[in-house]
């Protein structure tokens, strides 16, 4: 894996920096694409082409996941031309998208921390930090919120080793903010991934996905995870009566 590791949400700060306001490092060289920049194919055939979220996708998605705005414009467009506001072809990844991306993830690194700094690690995580599990539990419901499906062995693997990494030295507010900036790097969080059952249809979390996107341009939200991940979506009476109930939602 040859994603560069996120620095830690506290370095570089100056030692007259206040707890309440902390700061990121800038990044001195350019982090290597993802890949080129058109869209390609990630594992079998079975899948979707792999493409980014729309700059106001990702915008309205790291909003809706950690509370952080962040500037549109840092991000490459999403149409070459000027007929259609989002075209497939514009959505591969580019040293200019990373670069976006990893400046949202280091403004969500600065807006956690200082969130865990005010609130406290319980109040954040919503359980008690002192024990081995509930760090385990945070990684499972954070990432699997991000990544709008759930994080792989693997990947969750990662998450806690960077956790238990950082911690020692840096502390438990550090530590989870790191957690939370590694999430917002990855390409599960800033690239459409979606995935297809044994039968050749989409699976219930590439369903809610596809709704949330479609109707609200961002994440979806509890009820449509908690189907997806139950399998409801494949029923296209559920699908039905979740459109209906998003298009009465404000984000719509």
């Amino acid at each position: 894996d040859s994603t560069k590791a996120p620095p830690s949400p506290s370095a570089g700060a100056s030692s007259n920096t206040r707890s309440d306001n902390p700061t990121m490092p800038a990044r001195s060289q350019p982090v290597t694409p993802i890949s080129q920049t058109t869209p390609s194919t990630c594992g079998d055939s079975a899948q979707e082409p792999v493409r980014r979220l729309s700059a106001f996708e990702y915008v309205r998605a790291l909003n809706a996941l950690v509370g952080v705005q962040v500037d549109e414009g840092t991000l490459p467009p999403t149409s070459a031309d000027t007929i259609f506001t989002t075209e497939e072809r514009a959505l591969g990844s580019s040293a200019l998208l990373v670069d976006g991306q990893f400046a949202a993830a280091e403004a969500a690194g600065r807006t956690v921390l200082a969130t865990l700094e005010s609130d406290g690690a319980a109040a954040y995580t919503g359980c008690d930090t002192s024990t081995p599990a509930c760090i385990d539990e945070f990684i499972t419901r954070f990432a699997q919120k991000a990544f709008r499906r759930p994080a792989s062995s693997g990947e969750h693997t990662r998450l806690r080793m960077l956790y238990d990494q950082v911690v020692p030295n840096e502390g438990i507010h550090v530590a989870l903010a790191s957690i939370v900036q590694a999430i917002v790097l990855s390409p599960r969080f800033g690239f459409h991934v979606e995935e297809r059952i044994a039968s050749g249809t989409l699976d219930g979390w590439s369903i809610a996905a596809r709704l949330s996107f479609f109707l609200w341009a961002s994440s979806p939200d509890d009820e449509l995870m908690a189907l997806a991940a139950s399998n409801q979506l494949s029923d296209p009476a559920v699908r039905e009566a979740q459109a209906r109930r998003m298009l009465t939602d404000k984000r719509a």
